[in-house]
């Protein structure tokens, strides 16, 4: 897009101490109105910069609710001090500041919105899958997707075979999982780029999503897109992209026969089949699209600007 770009290095460790001051004086070079920082490292190492631009952060899943006592103290200090310094918080999913509210990581709530990712509609007109006997997985093979669990869904599903795309540091073990099962119709397709894997996914006969946890879930929103039926738990923010019965199917527990059960119905009962294609593209048209999430990042930022020359008109005074 012709912008100017400015590599850093902000995940090995040594980088923790000496980046908020290059952070800062690229900054001050570059002269921002605003900054926008994506993630927890990100959104941490900026506050330490103290830059003099507001600072809008978005928080990309609370992970750090998930960790062992010591890294969860240090990350929920972290995620505070930034939240104090930023001038708003965007959250991906209404649960996602729900739970930052209830652990205190956010002290005003009225400097903590949600915007829902959006994503742009695929090119042309996807038609469904032939086959509807065939499970996709989308995911880095980590403990946050759990793809052992869907390991478990497809051995209850005798005649059902199965695509998984992404690799991780589970990969290892799911391969030997694979073998010891006799899994001989999945096949692993490793990692892959983002159309390639929507290619891919274009074929799933459903996507099942195994997650632990899920801030929001794209993989899901990009499958009802696509037109390809999703079967997923009730975690995180996956209860407000998919409509149980009408976008998707959602299962109450984490369990591979809940999940199996739900893949079977949409494999036998066609018409319910239809009804959740048909209800998943209309729901993603009508409040997921990359144009409506834009806009409410352009209303964000206003906010700012707003609140900005507020404090400039009473300090001026």
């Amino acid at each position: 897009m012709g912008r100017e770009c400015i590599e850093m290095d902000l995940f090995s460790a040594g980088q923790l101490v000496q980046s908020p001051p290059r952070l800062r004086r690229a900054i001050d070079d570059f002269g921002p109105d605003l900054i926008h920082a994506h993630g927890s490292r990100a959104g941490f190492l900026v506050a330490m910069a103290k830059p003099k631009a507001p600072l809008v952060y978005t928080v990309h899943g609370l992970h750090l609710l998930h960790r062992p006592f010591p890294l969860r103290a240090l990350g929920a200090a972290a995620e505070r001090l930034t939240s104090r310094r930023a001038s708003l918080t965007i959250f991906v999913s209404h649960m996602d500041r729900d739970e930052a509210l209830s652990h205190r990581l956010v002290q005003d709530e009225n400097r903590a919105v949600v915007i829902h990712n959006g994503i742009r509609p695929p090119a042309g007109s996807p038609a469904p899958a032939v086959r509807t006997d065939h499970l996709g997985f989308v995911g880095r093979l980590e403990t946050p997707k759990d793809p052992l669990l869907f390991l478990r869904v497809v051995e209850r599903l005798p005649g059902f075979d199965a695509t998984m795309v992404g690799w991780g540091a589970l990969g290892p073990a799911v391969e030997e999982e694979i073998a010891r099962r006799s899994l001989t119709g999945v096949k692993m397709l490793g990692e892959m780029s983002h159309e390639e894997t929507l290619d891919a996914m274009a074929h799933f006969g459903v996507l099942v999503v195994t997650s632990r946890w899920e801030a929001f879930g794209l993989a899901a929103l990009e499958a009802m897109a696509l037109g390809v039926p999703v079967v997923a738990p009730r975690v995180g923010g996956l209860g407000e992209i998919i409509e149980d019965n009408r976008s998707g199917i959602l299962v109450q527990s984490r369990s591979a026969d809940g999940l199996a059960d739900a893949v079977r119905r949409l494999s036998e009962d066609l018409r319910l089949r239809q009804q959740v294609i048909e209800g998943g593209r209309a729901r993603v048209r009508e409040h997921f699209s990359e144009e409506h999430m834009l806009g409410a990042m352009e209303d964000a930022y206003e906010r700012v600007f707003v609140a900005k020359a507020g404090r400039s008109s009473i300090g001026h005074k």
